[in-house]
């Protein structure tokens, strides 16, 4: 009997370390050099273990670093100098990947040779590392108005994420679907966590990042190897006391199910459910079983929950799932009218049995995974489809080529899925009633 896991092919895995030049001054450089794209993505990023106690201090540091420098102190400047940069795109963002933080910087700008400028690279490189290395502290902290407006706004702009019904369900979710007390909050962290920040945290968070976070540099275009390599040697030092990346995968054991309850105004009630999978491994082809079935599950427009929840009975505005491949865990998310509630839950129970019993037809399965070959096609158009593989390749020591994905993908039988359906358990549930 099949395991739950898709036939695994004799395929040649890429080392990625391999791919990744480990540079005197610290930085893990990779080049995807290529002639497929008319602009350079640029993407240097930082990674710690992720805890709720450094999140929020990290979050509101990527944000003080995407609006200012020593050499640009306020976002007008900041935008003037992009802009002489043929109208390059510059963001700092941090993000949760499985048991790593990431604070990344990224610069996209138009390939030289099509803005006729040849210094553009070289410009561009100087411009990422004053940001990345020459930020506005002055006496050691951040200028206290540059910094309090910048905690309004970020506190702000948090919780204005909480307007949104569904945001604040999934936020529920988190709290009581993860048992590691770190991932429960938001990667941005938690409203209390924002409000206890202070420059001195947030300039402490910098210099722990330089000297503790191990840094990649991947970059996609028609840039050699050579090209950014003479440019970055210059960059100051990383990563001194870094210690080997570990292991991003994150599981968890199943626990008891816990549920919860909100009632607020509004104009539709909410439902959403977490779903753990015994014995998944995210560093293996189960991957794309896993990914196969939550498409026909709830991903898709032609998923089991889509067609008969919403299209067939009319039980919902919308009922989808969400699949978390590097932490092992999905979701399913439904607006509905309060009234139907439990006519829903059971539904979703239903078509999940109906899963487990590969009650559905060769024809939808076969959609279903034409579906999922196409969207890889079609990221293969982009950079940063390229360098998100890259990096986590890089992260997670497992790598498998576009084609071998799409080989894998294509091997995987209904047998297969309808016996990792029977890995899943829910392990939390949370409902927003509507009140008039």
């Amino acid at each position: 009997m099949d395991d739950g896991t898709a036939k695994v092919f004799a395929l040649t895995v890429t080392d990625p370390v391999k791919n990744m030049k480990k540079l005197a001054n610290g930085i893990n450089l990779n080049v995807l050099t290529t002639d497929k794209f008319q602009s350079v993505k640029i993407v240097a990023e930082f990674y710690a273990p992720f805890e709720k106690g450094t999140a929020a201090n990290r979050a509101l540091l990527a944000q003080i670093l995407e609006d200012s420098s020593a050499f640009f102190p306020n976002r007008q400047l900041l935008t003037k100098k992009l802009n002489t940069l043929y109208g390059a795109h510059f963001s700092v963002s941090t993000s949760r990947f499985g048991r790593l933080s990431k604070l990344r910087f990224a610069l996209k700008i138009p390939s030289p040779q099509a803005a006729g400028d040849q210094q553009l690279l070289a410009k561009s490189f100087n411009f990422l590392s004053g940001q990345i290395f020459n930020p506005l502290i002055v006496d050691g902290l951040f200028p206290e108005h540059l910094f309090e407006n910048e905690k309004q706004n970020f506190l702000s702009e948090f919780l204005a994420n909480f307007d949104n019904k569904s945001y604040k369900l999934h936020d529920l979710i988190l709290k009581k679907y993860f048992v590691n007390p770190d991932f429960r909050i938001q990667p941005e962290g938690s409203p209390l966590s924002i409000r206890q920040l202070t420059n001195e945290t947030v300039v402490s968070a910098y210099h722990a990042m330089l000297a503790n976070d191990e840094m990649s540099l991947e970059v996609a275009g028609l840039p050699s190897e050579l090209e950014v390599e003479k440019l970055v040697a210059s960059w100051p030092n990383v990563s001194q006391n870094s210690r080997p990346i570990p292991n991003p995968v994150y599981t968890q054991a199943v626990k008891p199910d816990q549920f919860a309850e909100l009632h607020e105004k509004g104009d539709q009630a909410l439902l959403e459910r977490a779903y753990n999978f015994l014995d998944y491994d995210y560093l293996t082809q189960q991957r794309y079983t896993a990914m196969v079935f939550s498409r026909l599950f709830g991903g898709s427009s032609q998923s089991l929950l889509f067609l008969n929840i919403r299209e067939k009975l009319h039980l919902a505005y919308y009922a989808n799932s969400t699949f978390f491949a590097v932490d092992g865990w999905m979701t399913v998310q439904a607006g509905l009218d309060k009234d139907n509630v439990e006519l829903v839950k059971n539904e979703i129970d239903l078509q999940l049995e109906r899963v487990k019993k590969q009650d559905f037809s060769n024809d939808l399965f076969t959609t279903i995974k034409e579906e999922l070959v196409a969207a890889i096609q079609a990221g293969e158009d982009y950079e940063e489809t390229a360098i998100e593989k890259s990096i986590n390749a890089f992260l997670t020591g497992y790598a498998l080529s576009s084609s071998q994905i799409i080989a894998v993908i294509q091997s995987v039988t209904p047998q297969q899925v309808a016996d990792f359906a029977k890995k899943s358990v829910k392990q939390a549930e949370a409902v927003l009633i509507n009140e008039d």
